[in-house]
C-alpha cells in the first residue's frame, strides 16, 4: 500500500472510530461536536476520493495521530467553494505547522444552545455521521466566522438564538456583507422590544441599561428616531466598553443625564437640535452641556462637531456666548 492509500485508510478509520465513540457519548458531547462531525464527514469524503490531497501533503499528515480532526478544527465548509476551502486549509495547516485548534468557547456554548432548542435534536446525527440539516450547519458555520464574543453574548440572551440569527440573515442570503449588516443592526437593538423569548438567566445588565436609556431618551426628546438614538448609545458603549461588561456600571447614564440637563436648562428645541445632530455626528456626554449653552446663545449647530473636536465644550461656561468662539471661524 502506498503512502497516499495509507493516509486515506488512516483518515477513514479515524472517522469510523470518531463516530463510534460519539454514539457512546452524552447528549451534551454530541451537541458540542455537531459542527466538527459535519466537517469531518465532508472532508473525509473528499480526501478519500483524492480530490484535495497532493503528494507534498501526504507525509506531513500521515505522521499525525488524528489528521482528520486537525484539518477539521481549522475548516468550516461554506458553499460551492467548500472544496477549494478545504485545499486551502490543508495547505495552511502544513505551512503554518498547525497541529491543533479549538473553536472559541463562546461559539461552542452558542452552538450548543442553538441545537438544544431544536426539535428532534437527538436524531441530528445519523449512525453514519450524516448531518440531517446540512443547510443549517452551513449557516451556523458561516455566521461563526464573523461573530465576536460580544455578539455571542447578545444572542445567548434569547431562548432560541437561531430564530434571531435566521430572521436577520436568511439562510439563502448569508454572504459576509449581509452578516455584518445584520450584526450591526442586532447590536443596536433593544432586546426587550424584539419579538423573541428571552432567557432571563442570560440577560446582560447592559441590555437592561440600554432599554431604560432608550425609554428615557424617547421621553426627553420631542421627536426621537431609532437610528439616531442608536448612534448616541453606540458612542457611549464604545467609551465605556470595558465597564459595560460590569453590572455595576451603566454606560448610558451620563448621556441621559446630559440630555435631561440640556432640556431643563435650555429647552426642548435646543435639545432636539443636538439630538438630531447625532444622525451624522455625536459628541460625548461631557460636551453636551456646553454645546447646549452654545446653541442657546445663538451658536450654529453645524459648527458643533468641529468645536467639540477642538475641546471647546469641555471648558465652556454655562453662559457662553456666540462671540467666544469667533476664533474658530473658518
Amino acid at each position: 500500500m502506498d503512502k497516499r492509500a495509507m493516509l486515506v485508510q488512516k483518515i477513514e478509520n479515524e472517522f469510523d472510530n470518531y463516530i463510534e465513540n460519539l454514539k457512546q457519548s452524552s447528549f451534551d458531547v454530541i451537541l458540542e461536536n455537531t459542527e466538527l462531525t459535519a466537517n469531518m464527514r465532508f472532508a473525509k469524503e473528499y480526501i478519500s476520493k483524492g480530490y484535495v490531497l497532493k503528494d507534498e501533503n501526504v507525509d506531513y499528515f500521515l505522521n499525525m495521530e488524528k489528521p482528520l480532526e486537525v484539518i477539521c478544527n481549522e475548516y468550516s465548509p461554506n458553499d460551492m467553494e467548500a472544496l477549494d476551502d478545504l485545499q486551502t486549509v490543508i495547505n495552511r495547516i502544513q505551512s503554518e505547522k498547525l497541529f491543533a485548534a479549538e473553536p472559541p468557547e463562546y461559539m461552542k456554548k452558542l452552538t450548543k444552545k442553538i441545537l438544544s432548542g431544536m426539535a428532534n435534536v437527538a436524531d441530528f446525527i445519523s449512525p453514519q455521521g450524516e448531518i440531517k440539516d446540512a443547510e443549517l450547519m452551513s449557516f451556523i458555520s458561516e455566521i461563526s466566522r464573523v461573530l465576536t464574543e460580544e455578539d455571542a453574548r447578545f444572542l445567548m440572551q434569547f431562548k432560541k438564538p437561531l430564530d434571531v440569527m435566521s430572521d436577520l440573515v436568511p439562510y439563502n442570503d448569508s454572504d459576509e456583507n449581509n452578516i455584518y449588516t445584520a450584526l450591526e443592526k442586532m447590536r443596536n437593538s433593544d432586546i426587550y422590544t424584539m419579538p423573541y423569548s428571552l432567557d432571563s438567566d442570560n440577560v446582560l445588565p447592559e441590555a437592561k441599561f440600554r432599554h431604560n436609556a432608550i425609554n428615557n431618551i424617547n421621553n426627553i426628546v420631542p421627536m426621537p428616531d431609532f437610528n439616531t438614538t442608536a448612534n448616541w448609545l453606540k458612542l457611549c458603549r464604545d467609551i465605556y466598553l470595558e465597564d459595560a461588561e460590569s453590572s455595576e456600571i451603566n454606560p448610558y447614564a451620563s448621556l441621559v443625564d446630559a440630555m435631561y440637563y440640556a432640556s431643563e436648562q435650555h429647552g426642548s428645541e435646543v435639545l432636539q437640535k443636538l439630538y438630531d445632530m447625532g444622525e451624522k455626528s455625536c459628541i460625548t456626554p461631557t460636551e453636551i452641556k456646553g454645546a447646549a449653552a452654545y446653541l442657546a446663545n445663538g451658536g450654529n449647530i453645524k459648527r458643533v462637531p468641529t468645536l467639540a473636536q477642538e475641546g471647546y465644550f469641555e471648558e465652556i461656561k454655562p453662559n457662553s456666548t456666540e462671540s467666544e468662539d469667533e476664533e474658530f471661524e473658518m
